[in-house]
């Protein structure tokens, strides 16, 4: 194994304590764009720092098939009831050397096993409801694929983000001179790390997505196409249909999106941009679907994408009606008590299927 890094930081921390403190932040649900410029910026201050991440996103990644092992639970939990002085801030050290000490004791132990994964390669995760994460460093070309109510994220080792949604597919191709990612099927949110030497290109299904520095949503539907921008800048390309190779096709019609906009685009027909709902479009990934005045029908069938227990209709005029709430993905049973609450509907168990029928 590699000696531990030793020299600190100006934060008071050596560089493996800091790049477990990011780690950790960058976990969680609510980090802020603002923190992800700021680990970007110290990510780029060496490459003592860029190997000290990858190291510690290795381990995680390597502790995540033994998660369940009572020796880690033990400590994870002892770690986390661990309350630091206010003056450490968000650099809680004992927390991450907790974590730190775990991920070297169980890494040790899959390098030996031989069960390391190397990651440059597919991914194809394992347990679902569970979210994995990945780091692709130095790889020509990966494939990621999730299954029915899984979630991916991975991290490139410029710094971009992607997570991927559940019953997604992508594959990725890093050059020297660019970036690009194929969306194959499903949806993921792209958190990009500016590089002016190399290009950042998405593709899903005839249309190319170019980014600078910013963060977006892509999604592939039955029947279109949609990109939303959270931030930073966009410009989406028509790619013409006959083009051998996307890249070489001639832009059939060139739209750029601002913060806070949708491109939604039929395939192979023109695109229109609306307003979105920054936080409606990107709740998926912290579990949760947002409906406001949705058609049940759609609504059901988003909350399906996540289970293999699917929802269906006796009478397709149920579908008509209107539905607003905040819903959990994968609860497709608590989803369904919900409109029994609110419509004059009923359920019917068969077997692993709900059937929504009219209240008799």
């Amino acid at each position: 194994m590699t000696p531990r890094t030793q020299a600190s930081n100006v934060d008071g921390g050596t560089v493996d304590e800091v790049a477990a403190s990011w780690k950790l932040r960058l976990s969680s649900a609510d980090v802020s764009a603002r923190e992800r410029d700021a680990f970007r910026g110290w990510l780029a201050q060496s490459a003592q720092h860029r190997a000290a991440y990858d190291a510690i996103d290795r381990a995680w990644d390597a502790c995540a098939e033994e998660a369940g092992d009572f020796a880690i639970v033990s400590m994870r939990e002892a770690a986390l009831r661990y309350v630091p002085p206010a003056k450490r801030g968000f650099w809680q050290w004992p927390i991450t050397a907790a974590v730190c000490l775990v991920a070297a004791c169980w890494v040790g132990w899959l390098i030996a096993a031989g069960k390391l994964a190397n990651h440059t390669g597919a991914l194809r995760p394992q347990s679902p409801g569970v979210e994995l994460t990945s780091t692709i460093a130095n790889a020509v070309r990966a494939e990621f694929e999730t299954r029915i109510g899984e979630r991916s994220t991975i991290r490139l080792v410029d710094g971009s983000v992607i997570v991927l949604d559940t019953g997604s597919r992508i594959s990725v191709d890093l050059t020297g001179i660019g970036r690009e990612v194929h969306l194959l099927a499903g949806r993921a949110n792209f958190d990009v790390a500016h590089d002016a030497a190399k290009s950042f290109v998405v593709y899903a299904a005839d249309r190319r997505i170019t980014a600078l520095g910013t963060a977006f949503d892509v999604r592939i539907g039955p029947r279109e196409v949609r990109v939303t921008l959270e931030e930073g800048r966009v410009v989406v390309d028509q790619i013409s249909p006959g083009a051998l190779h996307p890249a070489r096709g001639s832009p059939a019609a060139r739209t750029q999106l601002e913060p806070g906009e949708q491109l939604v685009a039929p395939v192979g027909g023109a695109a229109r941009v609306r307003g979105a709902d920054i936080k409606r479009a990107t709740s998926w990934q912290q579990g949760r679907l947002i409906f406001e005045a949705d058609r049940l029908a759609d609504a059901i069938a988003e909350m399906n994408r996540y289970s293999t227990s699917p929802i269906v209709l006796a009478d397709p005029e149920i579908g008509d009606l209107k539905l607003s709430g905040v819903f959990r993905t994968g609860e497709v049973r608590a989803f369904a008590h919900a409109l029994t609450e609110y419509f004059s509907i009923d359920t019917v168990q068969d077997g692993d299927t709900t059937i929504l029928r009219w209240r008799k």
